[in-house]
């Protein structure tokens, strides 16, 4: 998902689209079927999982960048850490 260029509406792009749960704290995202990164690799929940870890881990052989390159990402789920599956 991400954000319609200049405007707030969200729509897909990596996710088809997501679910939220009656409790609003579980939110489930159903991936596009058929991309592949530039390599062949596919993209899917694997590969998702691999960039939340490389992203939260600086001990992480791929977390390698520039200090505060993932500072989004941790603003975003550092306190949630234990609950992103």
């Amino acid at each position: 998902m991400h954000f319609k260029p200049g405007t707030a509406d969200v729509e897909p792009w990596l996710a088809e689209h997501y679910t939220v749960s009656d409790d609003g704290l579980t939110y489930t995202f159903y991936l596009r079927q058929g991309i592949t990164f530039q390599d062949g690799t596919p993209f899917d929940a694997d590969a998702v999982v691999f960039n939340f870890e490389r992203w939260w881990d600086a001990d992480n052989r791929y977390h390698r960048g520039r200090q505060g390159e993932f500072r989004f990402f941790l603003l975003a789920f550092e306190g949630f850490r234990g609950d992103v599956r």
